[in-house]
C-alpha cells in the first residue's frame, strides 16, 4: 500500500515538473548545444554550415577587438560589484529602519528596474549630451566647469558614462533582495548588537553582513552574470563607440552576427559569455564553500 502511494506521489510530481523540464530542455539545453554546433562551423545565416571545427575560437583568441570589449565588460562587472551591491545593502538597511513611508520609499528605489532599458538609455543620453545635457550644466553651475566633458564621445570617459545607467537601473533588484533578507533577521539580534554599542557601519559590517553571506553570494552572482551579458545601454547610448570604447562582449557579438552576417563567429563570441559566467560561478562557489557558506 505504501509503495503504491509512493509511486502515485512520484507520478503526481512528474506531471507538474514535466512542463518546466521540457521548457528548460528545449530553450536552454538544446539551445546551448545548437549554439556550440554553430561555433564549429562557418555560417552566414543561410545555406548549409561548413565545418571549421575550432577555427572560430582560435580567431577569437587572436582578435584584439574581443579582448578590448571583454575588458569593458569586466570593468562593468567591477563597477557593479563595488558600487551597486554595497549601495543596495546600505539603502536596504536604512529603509528597514524607516517606520513611516516605508512602502513609498521602497517603491521609489525599485522603480528604475521596471522602466525599459531603452527609455533609461535615451534619458541618460540626453543627460550626458555635451550641448544640452543637464550634467554638464550642473557642473558649470557649481563651479566645476573644468570637469565638463563630451561624455559620449570621449573615449577616456565614455565607458563610465555608459556603465552608470546600468548600475543605477538594476540597483533596485539587489536592494529588494537585501531588504527582504534584513527583515528576516530576528530583531533581538539587532537590538542586542545596538545595546552592545554597535551602530551604523559597525552594525552593518560586523552583524548584518556575516548573517547575510549566503544572500550576498547570490547577489554577487546575479550582478556578475547580468553585467557580462549587458547590451542595451551600450548600444542605445553610443552604439558601442567611439570605436569599441564603450562596447561590451554582447555588442561585438551583435555587430558580427547581425551587422556582418557572420553568425558562426557571433555565436562563438556569445558562447564566451556563458564560459566566463560558468568559470566565475565555479571559482566563486569554491571560495565561499571554503568559508562555510553553502547556497
Amino acid at each position: 500500500m505504501r509503495s503504491k502511494l509512493h509511486r502515485g506521489d512520484n507520478l503526481f510530481s512528474a506531471v507538474f515538473v514535466s512542463p518546466a523540464f521540457v521548457f528548460y530542455t528545449v530553450f536552454v539545453i538544446y539551445a546551448i548545444g545548437l549554439s556550440f554546433f554553430y561555433t564549429m562551423t562557418k555560417w552566414k545565416g543561410v545555406g548549409t554550415p561548413s565545418f571549421v571545427w575550432f577555427r572560430n575560437y582560435v580567431n577569437l583568441v587572436r582578435d584584439p577587438e574581443y579582448w578590448q570589449v571583454a575588458g569593458n565588460s569586466f570593468t562593468l562587472v567591477l563597477l557593479a560589484l563595488f558600487i551597486q551591491n554595497p549601495v543596495a545593502l546600505v539603502l536596504a538597511y536604512l529603509t528597514s529602519r524607516i517606520k513611516f513611508g516605508f512602502k513609498p520609499i521602497r517603491s521609489i528605489i525599485f522603480l528604475p528596474c521596471v522602466i525599459s532599458a531603452a527609455t533609461t538609455g535615451l534619458m541618460f543620453q540626453l543627460l550626458f549630451n555635451a550641448d544640452i545635457g543637464i550634467f554638464n550644466g550642473i557642473l558649470k553651475a557649481i563651479g566645476l566647469g573644468f570637469f565638463q566633458r563630451v561624455w559620449l564621445s570621449d573615449s577616456k570617459v565614455v565607458l563610465f558614462a555608459v556603465a552608470l545607467p546600468q548600475v543605477w537601473q538594476y540597483l533596485g533588484i539587489q536592494f529588494i533582495i537585501f531588504l527582504a533578507a534584513i527583515q528576516s533577521i530576528p530583531q533581538e539580534i539587532i537590538e542586542s548588537a545596538r545595546m552592545d554599542g554597535a551602530t551604523g557601519g559597525n552594525l552593518i559590517l560586523r552583524i548584518i553582513v556575516p548573517l547575510l553571506w549566503e544572500v550576498i553570494a547570490i547577489c554577487i552572482i546575479l550582478t556578475v552574470t547580468g553585467s557580462l551579458k549587458a547590451f542595451d545601454m551600450s548600444w542605445i547610448m553610443t552604439w558601442g563607440g567611439p570605436g569599441l570604447s564603450s562596447a561590451y562582449i554582447s555588442v561585438l557579438m551583435y555587430r558580427h552576427a547581425f551587422k556582418g552576417f557572420n553568425f558562426s563567429y557571433g555565436t562563438t563570441i556569445a558562447m564566451t559569455i556563458l564560459l566566463w559566467s560558468v568559470l566565475f560561478i565555479v571559482v566563486f562557489r569554491s571560495i565561499f564553500r571554503k568559508r562555510g557558506v553553502v547556497y
